[in-house]
């Protein structure tokens, strides 16, 4: 099932009470998702003169404009996000848009803002980012698209890079985001498998 709004979900201790929450983060007014795939080629680009070299030695009859790329999976994939959060934000079915550790949007917290003003919602964020550690040793979980629980593909472990949000200048009501999420490998995972290698 294609999920249509975009679910990021994270731990932090907003709190301060030495307990990491996990907090969901659901993403729907104005919602852009652009996936787009960074290269790395340990060969191209700037190597113009090891490529025309490379190339000469392979097939001397090429053009030396031609470049010579090796993939070595030094790429990754990015998620750049764009949003807009508001008080009282609600999906397509009435359900409140989930910002924290409950959902409730009755009961502000230090650990949830859903429905709350964008001041905030903002805040709640950042505070999870403060007080959590997104890296490979403890990932964030990206979902939108086919990307999900119940889609075609399993949701995607991220850490983030340069998350931006900007309240309205003008009545305040609303605040715009913007988050580039890098896919990431879990480290725990690959620990895992090489713990119970039989080999």
């Amino acid at each position: 099932m294609t999920t249509k709004y975009a679910t990021l979900t994270l731990t932090g201790d907003p709190d301060g009470d030495g307990t990491q929450e996990t907090a969901t983060f659901r993403f729907g007014g104005d919602l852009q998702v652009t996936p787009r795939l960074r290269t790395g080629y340990i060969a191209g680009g700037g190597q113009g003169q090891v490529n025309s070299i490379v190339a000469n030695l392979i097939d001397p009859g090429d053009s030396q404009n031609q470049q010579f790329f090796l993939d070595a999976g030094a790429g990754a994939m990015a998620l750049e996000i764009q949003f807009r959060g508001w008080e009282g934000s609600k999906d397509s079915n009435g359900a409140p848009l989930e910002w924290g550790d409950t959902g409730d949007p009755d009961q502000l917290t230090a650990t949830d803002a859903t429905g709350a003003d964008p001041v905030s919602q903002i805040c709640c964020l950042v505070e999870y980012l403060r007080t959590g550690t997104v890296d490979s040793r403890n990932p964030a979980t990206f979902e939108w698209g086919e990307w999900a629980t119940d889609g075609l593909y399993e949701p995607i472990d991220v850490v983030l890079e340069g998350p931006e949000m900007t309240r309205a200048a003008e009545d305040g009501s609303w605040f715009d985001g913007t988050l580039t999420l890098i896919d990431a490998a879990d480290v725990r995972a690959a620990y895992d498998a090489v713990a119970n290698d039989s080999r």
